[in-house]
């Protein structure tokens, strides 16, 4: 019922409350972060998208090229986030394997393929040229101080949405179990009127006879 699903949501919210008070990307969850980020790089207009973007294949062991459109900008956000994850300088050769995937080969067994290392250098480039990335001494990519703000701004925005959703909610299911306790007692009294009209008419047919 509401009542034991509002139970849960308060206690998920008052266990889960510490991490409202973070910000930082590694304090959203991953698929919630790369979407936001993603949006975010589009609308700054920052990130240079290549004209092939829509005929391009993410990687050889892909059949098909990306079907959603804004592909582009969420993959440089899920490359910016791993650099970011990782705390330090990666290369090209680890991001091929991060975002490879599974490789069929027909009857043979699958085995992982890497991603297009022309793609994951484009993305790195437009990173860079953006601001969100800058080489490291030793080579390889950092996230660079305005890109680690900017991704900051990113999550807290993030968690203060999830946090309002979360506040809507709980507060939709309380108005929803005041209206079934409401409900609930007015059944209640009703029934009880009834019995009440039924005792009273079987006391009455008892004194006529």
């Amino acid at each position: 019922d509401t009542m034991s699903v509002l139970t849960g949501v308060l206690l998920e919210e008052q266990l889960s409350l510490p991490h409202y008070q973070r910000t930082g990307v590694k304090d959203v969850k991953a698929k919630h972060f790369v979407t936001a980020m993603g949006q975010y790089l589009k609308a700054s207009g920052k990130l240079e998208v290549p004209s092939w973007v829509d005929i391009v294949k993410t990687g050889r062991f892909k059949e098909y090229s990306p079907r959603n459109p804004d592909w582009f900008y969420i993959r440089c956000a899920a490359i910016a986030r791993v650099i970011y994850i990782n705390g330090g300088m990666v290369g090209t050769s680890a991001l091929l394997n991060r975002f490879g995937g599974p490789w069929r080969r027909g009857v043979r067994p699958s085995r992982h393929g890497k991603a297009s290392p022309a793609l994951i250098r484009t993305c790195v480039k437009a990173l860079e040229k953006a601001g969100i990335l800058q080489k490291g001494r030793k080579g390889g990519r950092i996230i660079s101080a305005a890109g680690r703000k900017e991704m900051d701004n990113v999550a807290d925005r993030v968690i203060v949405k999830s946090k309002t959703k979360r506040e809507e909610m709980v507060k939709q299911l309380k108005e929803q179990a005041a209206k079934e306790e409401a409900a609930a007692a007015e059944a209640a009294a009703a029934a009880a009127a009834k019995a009440a009209e039924e005792e009273a008419a079987l006391q009455a047919e008892a004194e006529q006879v």
